[in-house]
């Protein structure tokens, strides 16, 4: 009995030693846990540490990499190719900065109260355009999808809805910061 389980270990040893770093680490619930539990920290506490130009870029960056990842999400599992994926962003976008700016509104929300209406109405959106559009593919689904990013672009740069959503300038002095309990996250960048 012994001698098969140490043949077994012996078994499993080998397949370990024979498995890479990253294979090794994948197969670990505990230690991929840990890496996610130390960049969940990293992304929380690096704000608070970084100067106005890091926290600017890691802001941009992380924006970007949202995008990415949802349109791998669209195109790369779901196989529908949306043109118009950034619409909805613009939409989320644009509600959280009428919700937290002085001007045009004069709202000047909280951030943690704007940000799940501006979720909300971006998803609400996207189940409007979704639902018609379901059993559309390819070519088809990539007019509609193109030609309803092309629509939010130019609603929002119209001259007509300048005193809605700030026109062709845009939402300036937008409010609403992040505050992590006394410290504001964003306090020490200008957003122009």
């Amino acid at each position: 009995m012994r001698a098969r389980s140490t043949a077994a270990g012996q078994k499993t040893r080998e397949k370990i030693g024979q498995q890479s770093f990253i294979k090794q680490i994948r197969n670990s619930p505990i230690t991929r846990y840990g890496i996610y539990g130390l960049l969940l920290l990293l992304v929380i506490l690096l704000p608070l540490k970084a100067g106005p130009y890091w926290n600017y870029t890691i802001g941009t960056v992380g924006i970007y990499v949202l995008l990415g990842l949802g349109l791998n999400i669209v195109v790369g599992l779901a196989g529908l190719l949306d043109l118009g994926y950034v619409a909805f962003f613009a939409i989320g976008a644009y509600t959280m900065a009428l919700l937290t700016a002085p001007q045009p509104h004069n709202l000047m929300w909280s951030f943690w109260l704007a940000l799940p209406i501006g979720v909300v109405l971006a998803t609400v959106t996207g189940l409007l355009l979704g639902t018609p559009v379901l059993r559309m593919r390819g070519d088809y689904l990539a007019i509609v999808t193109l030609g309803f990013g092309e629509i939010i672009r130019i609603l929002s740069k119209s001259d007509d809805l300048t005193p809605f959503t700030g026109g062709p300038k845009g939402v300036t002095a937008v409010g609403g910061r992040p505050c992590l309990g006394n410290h504001s996250i964003a306090a020490s960048i200008m957003f122009t």
